[in-house]
């Protein structure tokens, strides 16, 4: 039978209950009892699915796919859960067959279901996820999926109880994590799950109502929200660009008091690139050579993002800053600086002119910013008042000179 063949005709049901018997060789009396029952045909799929997903050849396989989407698309009360269950089962082969029936349960088998069923959706894509994650011919459609998810177009935002959301954004997040070095953009997609799952802590209630960080995460919510830290130092532009503002994650902020001392490091190491300068993290990395072997960070590339940072600090307050200043704070010879300006404006931190005549830096606008806190508003609202102020000066003298013309 060729996939071409499946059509939702009268005859339908029957054709597929007998590719289904015969392929997993199903006793006739058992394969009696399911005929003209979309829904027991699809039980009778889960009951033998590790045979069916064993056959040999590629169009028998496809044969298995198209039988199961017809039967699921077909039957009014499919136990997704189960069916997900059964073809995520360990041992089993053809786990690229698994993933594709898995996805389209996920996609199509809960049409006639209310929307309570969201909690069965995700678990539903968590066992897709757990067969199709090491298999290359998954990757398209498993990336296209997570991206769905994590820009919060997906069941995971319908589910009502909180405690099964957070389960669901831990394995998640755990997953995309385990995965996450195959692809920039699938460690782009680990660090939005993880962030999820570790704002889900910022709602629990502190035992004293005072705002103190009481409730101490689990060992688990700890160990990712140090992975958290590690790729925001690995990429700060996009944590700083994207305001994860990790440091007021009360997960990320267990770090600083949690028992495990490498833990510690990598919130100190947060804070020195959120908030300090070069020579901070320099006098850091020389004394924690241990912790950046251990998270892979390159000291080399962290150290280039950090004197990248520090320079769009300087630019934030500041209509201009002399190569001086600049050379001092990025630790660099005065004849470096428009070197490392230039990185700036490529990396669109800055936006800028150099003044070469009088060694300045002239800033047009800074397009980064560390932190947001209230000093960094302060700035910005200085700022804003200086430019008003200069297009008053401007509106002025033009409305001078038109009076002048008349």
């Amino acid at each position: 039978m060729s996939v071409e063949t499946v059509s939702v005709a009268p005859d339908a049901c029957a054709r597929v209950l007998d590719f289904v018997k015969t392929t997993a060789k199903v006793p006739e009396e058992e394969a009696a009892a399911c005929a003209g029952k979309w829904d027991a045909v699809v039980e009778l799929m889960t009951k033998y699915c590790s045979t069916l997903c064993g056959v040999e050849t590629d169009e028998a396989a496809a044969d298995v796919e198209a039988c199961f989407g017809v039967a699921v698309s077909e039957a009014k009360d499919v136990d997704a859960v189960k069916v997900a269950a059964a073809l995520a089962a360990p041992g089993l082969d053809r786990a690229g067959l698994r993933f594709r029936v898995m996805h389209s349960l996920y996609v199509g088998g809960f049409k006639n279901n209310s929307a309570d069923k969201a909690a069965d959706q995700v678990q539903v894509l968590l066992q897709a996820v757990s067969v199709g994650k090491d298999v290359a011919e998954c990757q398209r459609v498993l990336e296209a999926t997570l991206n769905d998810v994590a820009a919060g177009a997906s069941a995971l935002d319908a589910v009502a109880d909180a405690k099964a959301r957070r389960a669901f954004e831990l394995a998640l997040a755990t997953s995309a994590t385990a995965s996450s070095k195959a692809s920039e953009a699938g460690t782009r997609r680990a660090q939005v799950f993880r962030l999820r799952y570790l704002r889900s802590f910022d709602n629990d209630d502190d035992d004293d109502k005072t705002g103190a960080v009481i409730i101490t995460p689990p060992k688990e919510a700890l160990d990712l929200a140090a992975a958290a830290a590690a790729d925001a130092v690995r990429d700060p532009f996009t944590w700083f660009r994207e305001r994860q503002d990790l440091l007021n994650i009360r997960a990320v902020a267990a770090l600083a008091t949690s028992k495990d001392k490498t833990h510690q490091a990598l919130h100190s190491l947060l804070v020195v690139v959120a908030q300090k300068g070069f020579a901070d993290l320099v006098a850091f990395a020389d004394e924690h050579a241990q912790l950046f072997k251990d998270h892979k960070l390159d000291r080399p590339a962290v150290e280039t993002a950090m004197r990248l940072l520090v320079l769009a600090a300087l630019a934030a307050n500041a209509d201009s800053v002399p190569y001086a200043d600049v050379a001092a704070a990025l630790a660099v010879d005065v004849d470096a600086v428009e070197t490392w300006v230039v990185k700036a404006i490529t990396n669109d931190l800055l936006e800028c002119k150099m003044d070469q005549l009088n060694k300045l830096v002239v800033i047009n606008r800074c397009c980064l910013f560390r932190t947001s806190g209230a000093e960094d508003w302060k700035a910005v609202q200085t700022q804003l008042r200086t430019w008003k102020a200069n297009i008053a000066k401007l509106q002025a003298t033009i409305a001078e000179g038109q009076a002048m013309a008349v």
